[in-house]
């Protein structure tokens, strides 16, 4: 058996570097996804919403469906 030249061990070492990023990458951005996920429902909890957003208060006050308009 031939002994692998330099060329060869470098695309083996590069095709294994590749699939280990990508399976990374992957695993990133599924938890990336999770996490926005998780804090897009938190958010719409009155609560967590106050505290995590200052936009909330500078608002004023929100607008009832149930009130007619003039």
């Amino acid at each position: 058996m031939r002994k692998p030249s330099a060329r060869q061990r470098y695309i083996r070492l590069l095709l294994h570097w590749m699939d280990r990023m990508e399976s990374i990458l992957i695993r990133g951005l599924l938890i990336a996804a999770i996490l926005m996920l998780t804090a897009q429902l938190l958010l719409r909890i009155p609560i967590v919403r106050e505290t995590w957003s200052g936009t909330d208060r500078l608002e004023g006050d929100p607008v009832r469906s149930n009130e007619t308009s003039p």
